[in-house]
């Protein structure tokens, strides 16, 4: 057995042991912590055969240079606990576990980008503040390029807890299983700071442990620390080093542990770029028909419309009273500053057609640098009060910090045809968009 030392007083420290129970008997063991209390009390199974070790790790603060750790033996009978390879340090780790009990504390910020949300055991999906989570039944689940599973064949559904509000839905259905058991999450953005949280609750009022791993970093968690049928978060802050990390959990008593779903953010995503004057509000309505130069853009053969047309003459305008139309072919563009070199974009708009004047439909495309991100299509007339259809690009790098967007408008089919354009801005990639208006069927008749 190797010792290393205590922290100065007041260091929030590491613990961490190697350990197996030599009988094939359960162990509770208590490590009396540096602040003259439990650090932790969880039992231990046998690994038997040639298996390695277990770990055990755990977090005290030191209340003086000097302290004693005692570790207590309390199963009672014939049991014995083998020990081995302790090491104490200064805490750098990115696990950490806190109480699940409404749709805050699960997803404690609404605003940043979600890459991975997940509801386990179901095809149900369920939302909790605001962020869509995917259902997908089965044990083991996976989803390609998203994520993998393994020890976790087992599905357990209807779990009565007290869980409630959005939660309930995500909450309702666990996977469990295996001695070893892990989460792979893939599609990551190397150099990018994430947080992941693998959701479970209570059990039993007693102690269902398991050390949770990312290579050496770990942490030893019981499911049951808030009480029986009381939801517990699992979370960990990386920064990703690779496309994909995995998140391992491997059980110490015999239990496993069950996992009801997971979700991963982005901290500290990259700003997202502005567009100048996006909405088009920024100038006074022209003079009828509209024909005007546009703060912030570059444009020719167009100008600004509100309501009362000529050329906005169909569909409900997206984001405040005025859009932007381009009658000849052409490019409305803008050079955007902001971009953070290397990093992923999509661009959004709302587009329509004028309803005049020949029965055919102008094509619009979207680049960004020079590249293609939408690709040119029909943009034919919403009709009526129907809403603008929304757009949203293909992923995107930013290979500069600044870089011109242009909507380019073309006439394929023929005749005076007008593009209607609103509503310009950008999203990073992994931000959930929100449908304010349910889209409406159209029919576009192709002329020659």
């Amino acid at each position: 057995m190797r010792a290393l030392f205590w922290q100065g007083a007041g260091t929030r420290a590491n613990g961490v042991a190697r350990r197996h129970d030599a009988t094939g008997n359960a162990e509770r063991e208590q490590f009396a912590g540096a602040e003259a209390a439990s650090a932790d009390n969880t039992g231990v199974t046998s690994v038997g055969g040639a298996n390695a070790y277990k770990y055990f790790a755990f977090d005290f603060i030191a209340a003086a240079a000097s302290q004693t750790l005692t570790l207590h033996n309390n199963a009672g009978g014939d049991n014995t606990v083998v020990i081995d390879d302790f090491s104490i340090a200064t805490r750098n780790s990115g696990w950490s576990y806190a109480a699940w009990t409404d749709e805050a504390s699960a997803v404690p910020d609404a605003f940043v980008p979600y890459t991975h949300a997940y509801n386990f055991g179901s095809a149900a999906g369920a939302t909790l503040n605001s962020i869509p989570f995917t259902g997908v039944a089965g044990g083991n689940p996976a989803e390609v390029n998203k994520f993998s599973t393994t020890g976790l064949p087992n599905v357990f559904g209807n779990d009565g807890n007290n869980l409630a509000d959005g939660s309930r839905a995500l909450a309702n259905d666990f996977l469990y299983g295996g001695p070893s058991q892990s989460l792979t999450i893939t599609g990551l953005e190397i150099g990018a700071e994430y947080v992941a949280t693998i959701y479970s609750v209570g059990w039993e009022d007693g102690t269902r442990a398991a050390t949770f791993s990312v290579g050496n970093d770990r942490l030893t968690i019981n499911q049951d620390h808030f009480g029986n049928n009381n939801g517990i978060a699992f979370s960990y802050r990386y920064t990703a080093t690779d496309v994909s990390v995995t998140l391992n959990f491997n059980q110490l008593e015999g239990n496993s542990i069950h996992v009801y779903g997971f979700s991963n953010y982005e901290l500290n995503p990259p700003s997202i770029p502005q567009i100048v004057n996006g909405s088009f509000e920024a100038d006074a309505l022209p003079a009828y028909p509209g024909y005007a130069s546009i703060t912030g853009w570059s444009l020719t053969g167009g100008g600004i419309n509100s309501a009362s047309g000529p050329f906005h003459d169909n569909g409900v305008i997206p984001d405040g009273t005025q859009v932007a139309f381009i009658q000849a072919d052409g490019a409305l563009s803008q050079v955007v500053s902001g971009f953070v070199v290397g990093s992923s974009y999509q661009i959004r708009f709302s587009e329509n057609a004028r309803n005049c004047c020949s029965g055919t439909a102008p094509f619009v495309e979207v680049k960004v640098a020079g590249n293609t991100v939408v690709a040119a299509h029909a943009s034919p007339p919403v009709g009526g009060a129907n809403a603008y259809r929304a757009v949203v690009s293909t992923p995107f790098i930013a290979t500069a910090s600044s870089m011109e967007v242009a909507f380019i408008k073309s006439n394929p089919q023929g005749g005076d045809t007008t593009l209607l354009i609103d509503n310009v801005g950008f999203l990073l990639p992994g931000t959930a968009p929100t449908i304010t208006v349910q889209p409406s069927s159209q029919t576009v008749a192709r002329v020659g």
